[in-house]
């Protein structure tokens, strides 16, 4: 069981972490990092920012949430182990 528990907790993390940052948040700081900012109006900020920021905040939930769930599964093991031996 303890194997099953720590893959999930591997793919939790490697899918909901990395792959949420790599193809979630990198994206977005890329299209950041291009805004010209100095060249838009207040609106146009303002709207950028909003965009960008409830994009960002909702990637970073997911983020944490799967980082949350893989360390729960892996404390489960860890004192599972604990128990048997």
């Amino acid at each position: 069981m303890a194997f099953w528990v720590l893959l999930a907790a591997s793919i939790a993390y490697v899918l909901g972490t990395f792959g949420v940052t790599a193809f979630g948040n990198v994206p977005l700081n890329d299209a950041l990092d291009a805004l010209e900012i100095a060249e838009l109006g207040e609106l146009e900020i303002g709207r950028f920012r909003k965009a960008y920021e409830q994009k960002w905040n909702r990637l970073h939930l997911i983020r944490t949430v799967f980082a949350v769930l893989s360390f729960l599964l892996s404390l489960l093991v860890v004192f599972t182990q604990f128990k048997t031996v």
